[in-house]
């Protein structure tokens, strides 16, 4: 924290998340748990989950600052490039190499956690309203629910309300919900009960985006849905291949064939804020971070490999632990997940020149047309050539 930011003058002049900030809201739910008023809400805008608070129920706390990452100082903050140990490896369970993304290392982690009297909180998809959101497990039984990436902003904050004292917790979400997870167990005074994983993170995808797609996918198939796999195995792990099932049907279709992956993989549904996000590789407050790690040495695994790189003690030793218990794994050097993960200027990438007139386009409920209008941007251009090459290289 800058010094600044700790002193009463200033949180009284803030007062609260609504004002101005630096850095747009990424809608990690913090604020909403550390509010003691119930004055901090998230609302969907523009597609995107954030923060509003209410003035006459603000107390003038100042809570909701100190854990929000957009008010933190990001000078001294720790980086990945001060990882402790880099590891590939993935489950030697088939059956959970078939539920999870990639190798099933959150998954084993998640497992070990809970025969150590772990709670594990994670994203699970909810048929019921379409929506991702946050809940705690205390079973093996849940971890099926929590497997698998989910393309979509995760509403977090009823899960992280829920956080107690005498209790421990393995927390797993995006960079950003990591730190705003932290910072309230560090203000609740039980951050060393808790484990936070996070991910190698594409973005938050527009909400707006996605009611229009799964309502023509329930035009398609019917409803109510049964389930929404975003990376199905189906076709292996190299394909992004989204599976969507009813009781009357199933939807199946993948890449730049796929409406919602047109939009996602060329970045054109990405909240604008992302792009510049610390987060995406440098700065890191996770315990663990976790991603897929593919390349011309996995180029005929089809089940997963995950690439894993431990950020603290705790971290560490829990790699420890799970490694030769349910999951293999061997270590390798930084510059393998560098070469992998970093991309240009650390992760940050500029916005597409296309993105504010594809968004308008959903906004406007117009999904046909938005995806036509970025596949045409996209005809012959750098990003796709790069993006088809990527999906290429990866299905070899």
């Amino acid at each position: 924290w800058v010094e600044y930011f700790d002193t009463g003058e200033f949180l009284m002049e803030l007062k609260n998340i609504s004002l101005s900030a630096p850095i747009e809201c990424s809608g990690c739910g913090a604020c909403v748990a550390a509010c003691p008023c119930g004055a901090v809400s998230l609302e969907v805008e523009g597609g995107y989950y954030r923060a509003v608070a209410d003035a006459e129920l603000c107390s003038n706390c100042g809570l909701c600052l100190r854990v929000c990452h957009r008010f933190a100082d990001p000078a001294g903050e720790p980086s990945i490039y001060d990882a402790l140990s880099v590891r590939c490896g993935h489950s030697t369970d088939a059956d959970v190499l078939s539920v999870c993304s990639s190798g099933g290392a959150v998954y084993e982690l998640s497992r070990y956690c809970l025969s150590e009297g772990y709670h594990v909180i994670g994203a699970v998809y909810d048929t019921s309203c379409d929506r991702v959101k946050h809940i705690e497990v205390d079973s093996e039984d849940g971890l099926a629910a929590l497997s698998g990436s989910k393309y979509l902003p995760s509403f977090t904050a009823d899960a992280l309300s829920a956080l107690r004292k005498g209790r421990k917790y393995l927390f797993v979400g995006s960079p950003c919900q990591v730190y705003g997870a932290r910072m309230l167990a560090r203000a609740k005074g039980i951050e060393d009960d808790m484990v936070f994983v996070d991910f190698f993170c594409h973005g938050n995808s527009s909400l707006t985006l996605w009611d229009r797609y799964i309502a023509g996918i329930k035009s398609e198939i019917g409803s109510p849905l049964r389930s929404v796999i975003f990376r199905s195995k189906d076709r292996g792990w190299h394909d992004f291949f989204m599976k969507i099932s009813s009781d009357r049907g199933v939807y199946g279709r993948s890449g730049y064939d796929d409406d919602f992956y047109a939009l996602f993989l060329s970045d054109a549904c990405i909240q604008r804020g992302c792009f510049k996000c610390r987060f995406r590789f440098d700065k890191i407050y996770s315990d663990i971070r976790v991603g897929d790690f593919w390349g011309q040495r996995f180029k005929d695994n089809n089940t997963g490999v995950s690439v894993i790189s431990a950020h603290s003690e705790k971290g560490e030793a829990l790699m420890r632990s799970v490694t030769g218990s349910g999951f293999e794994a061997e270590d390798i050097s930084f510059e393998d997940l560098r070469a992998a993960k970093e991309g240009p200027n650390k992760g940050v990438k500029p916005v597409p020149r296309y993105r504010d007139r594809a968004c308008e386009l959903i906004e406007e409920g117009d999904l046909n047309r938005a995806c036509a209008y970025v596949r045409r941007c996209l005809k012959g251009s750098p990003l796709r050539r790069a993006v088809s090459r990527a999906l290429r290289l990866i299905k070899k």
